[in-house]
Order: structure tokens, then C-alpha cells, then sequence
């Protein structure tokens, strides 16, 4: 498996980038999201979803820069604490 190196970006974006977006769309639209709304919530969506399409911990671990894969494993705990009610509705194609 290729290593990514420190600080290399996934996504040719930045976080600063990100939540100056997310602030003008949350400006046009008007209003409040229900729940905090960030470049982390993007980062988290990221992770469960590679997760939930089974790449190995590890390399999500990797591409997160977690430096330990025991960090990475608070996706995998959010996943199995309420499985049923986190699938439903999700459809897979």
C-alpha cells in the first residue's frame, strides 16, 4: 500500500476553503443546518463512508493522518452502535 506523504492533500482544497463555502451556501439558503456544519462534518462523512464500502481501517487511518488506527476506530464505533437505524434507507447500488 502507498504511503501518503505528510501533510499531501487528498483533495485539492483547503479547510479554510471549505468552510468559506459552506458559510456562503448556509447564507443563500438561509437558516440553520440542525447540527454544526464544517469541513470536520465532510472529513467524518469521508471516513464512514469508505468504511461503510469496506476499505481496510488502515488505510482510511492513512488517508485521514491519524497516526495510530485505534483513532481511526471511532468511525467503526459509530457504525456498529446502531446499525439498524444508521442503514435504514440507505440504498446500495
Amino acid at each position: 500500500m502507498e504511503k501518503f506523504r505528510k501533510n499531501e492533500l487528498i483533495f485539492p482544497i483547503t479547510r479554510q476553503a471549505v468552510s468559506a463555502s459552506v458559510n456562503r451556501l448556509m447564507e443563500q439558503v438561509g437558516g440553520e443546518p440542525p447540527f454544526k456544519l464544517g469541513c470536520h462534518t465532510f472529513r467524518h462523512s469521508f471516513a464512514v463512508h469508505l468504511l461503510l464500502h469496506g476499505r481496510p481501517l488502515k488505510f482510511v487511518s492513512q488517508l485521514l493522518g491519524h497516526r495510530s488506527v485505534e483513532s481511526t476506530e471511532v468511525y467503526m464505533n459509530a457504525l456498529t452502535f446502531d446499525r439498524t437505524y444508521f442503514l435504514e434507507g440507505v440504498d446500495f447500488h
